[in-house]
Formats: structure tokens, sequence, C-alpha cells
């Protein structure tokens, strides 16, 4: 069983050939390899992230820049998990 589900993963994977060059698709599968998950829908993922252009960094006001925040009391999200599901 697990290997049909195996051949079918590699099929997926060859099949995306058809969409993008061959040398995409193998440097995405390389880099799926290295991190442990090489899917098809991993691959796929790499190839469209390295398609996409850098996003140039957005000019920040300075006094933007200089605004402080005071961090959120997150102990009200503990309220959440004491209550359960007992509605």
């Amino acid at each position: 069983m697990l290997r049909r589900t195996g051949y079918r993963e590699f099929t997926r994977i060859l099949m995306l050939n058809e969409e993008y060059s061959h040398e995409e698709v193998t440097s995405a599968l390389e880099t799926a390899f290295d991190m442990g998950k090489a899917t098809e829908s991993m691959v796929r993922q790499i190839i469209l992230n390295s398609r996409q252009k850098p996003v140039r960094p957005v000019p920040v006001t300075a006094a933007l820049s200089n605004l402080a925040l005071r961090s959120p009391d997150l102990s009200v999200y503990d309220l959440l998990a004491a209550r359960g599901d007992d509605r």
C-alpha cells in the first residue's frame, strides 16, 4: 500500500515537467529532498517561490518607526483554555 502511494507521488512530481522546465523541477526536487519533504505540493511551491520577484522595502516615516507600543496582555487567552468545550 505504501509503495503505491510513493509511486503516485513520484508520478505527480514527474508530471510537473509538463508545466515547468526540467531545470526548475530538478532544482526544486533537490531542495525538497534536502528539506525532507519531497512531495509534489512541496516541489510545486518551491518552484512558485523561486519565480517570485523580491519585495521592495516600504519606506517608513520617522514618526512611525519611533512609535512605541505596549506589549499586549496575552494572559486573557488563558481564559479560553480554562473554559474548555463545556460552554
